[in-house]
């Protein structure tokens, strides 16, 4: 033991003097610097002013919706679904009637539901597992209107469709969330 270094150990018997390291005398300050210094200061210390007024009561749903929206038609399969979404990196697909309007909507949760309960899902009809009842939005809704309405029900994002229920577009939470980052701070009272 009286030939192993232990720093620890060291430290502990080395006198006073020489664990506290020297402090030179800091070099004098200019009277300009040292004023810019306690400005900058006073600048960073300073509390908030009143709250930016938030654009989410005015920006509309077009303005970050993902456009064009990707769909499928009613006689798709859950398969093709499946596919779709791991290729364009999507969770959501509306699925569209024979005149293009709205008929509903696939989620990846739907698609997960449906595999653990049958073996040949991914041959089943669109129809049988998409959600029918459908939260859209449209693009001259606000983001504070759209916020609101999906939050209500529990959705993460929804179609938003022209007047005739065509889809034009998608208003994911990831859509939302890139508003936020972008126009900080930004406030969706919802």
């Amino acid at each position: 033991m009286g030939d192993d270094f232990d720093p620890t150990v060291d430290a502990v018997r080395r006198p006073p003097a020489e664990r506290i390291p020297a402090v030179r005398p800091a070099a004098p300050v200019r009277p300009a610097a040292r004023d810019e210094a306690a400005r900058a200061y006073r600048e960073m210390e300073k509390p908030p002013g009143p709250a930016r007024p938030t654009d989410a009561g005015t920006l509309q749903v077009r303005r970050i919706m993902t456009a064009p929206v990707v769909t499928l038609p009613l006689g798709a399969t859950a398969g093709e679904a499946a596919d779709l979404m791991r290729d364009r990196r999507i969770r959501h697909i509306p699925v569209v009637g024979p005149d293009g309007r709205l008929a509903g909507l696939v989620a990846e949760s739907d698609l997960f539901r449906s595999a653990r309960q049958d073996p040949g899902w991914a041959a089943r009809p669109l129809d049988g597992i998409m959600i029918a009842d459908v939260l859209t939005l449209a693009p001259d809704d606000t983001l504070h209107e759209a916020a609101r309405r999906l939050s209500r029900r529990g959705l993460a994002g929804g179609p938003v469709t022209d007047p005739r229920g065509r889809p034009v577009g998608f208003l994911s939470a990831r859509d939302l969330l890139a508003v936020l980052v972008q126009r900080a701070p930004l406030t969706l009272w919802v």
